[in-house]
Order: structure tokens, then C-alpha cells, then sequence
């Protein structure tokens, strides 16, 4: 399935994609700028954008999944408390 769009056809599936992603690249800023409780509301956004399309391609999904899995241990530790040695 696609959409036109302006003078590009662009497909829904790679549009879901990008949707994902960016809302994966939105939740690592999140956490470089210390948001951890935006970076947890995006990651479920993305989990919800993914479990949402269908469509994806099994390579695809377990691309997005893979970068889910990254961004949740990134929060984990973030949320940790520092170990004194």
C-alpha cells in the first residue's frame, strides 16, 4: 500500500518504520538529556507504533525490536544508582 505524498509516493510501511525510529532516536536524546521519564513514555509510544503495524517484514520488526531491547537497558542503567568501588 502507498500514499501520495506532495510528489513522492512513499510506502506505509517504511513510513511506519520511520515512525518507530524516530521515536527511538527521540527516546536515546531523552535520556542524554537526563528526561528519563520522557524516554520511558516514548519507548512505550514506539512499542505501541510497533505492535500496531502489521506490516512490517520479519527482518524489520526485529530490527525495531533490537533498538527497542537497546533503548530499555539504556534507561535501566540510567536509572541506577551509581556504585561506589
Amino acid at each position: 500500500m502507498a500514499t501520495q505524498t506532495g510528489t513522492h509516493i512513499v510506502s506505509t510501511t517504511r513510513q511506519g518504520r520511520q515512525l518507530s525510529e524516530r521515536i527511538l532516536g527521540a527516546a536515546h536524546q531523552a535520556c542524554e538529556q537526563g528526561e528519563l521519564d520522557v524516554a520511558q513514555r516514548l519507548l512505550e509510544l514506539a512499542e505501541t507504533v510497533l505492535s500496531s503495524d502489521q506490516t512490517e517484514s520479519t527482518v524489520a520488526r526485529r530490527h525495531l525490536m533490537e533498538g527497542l531491547v537497546v533503548t530499555h537497558q539504556r534507561l535501566w542503567n540510567l536509572r541506577q544508582p551509581p556504585t561506589i568501588p
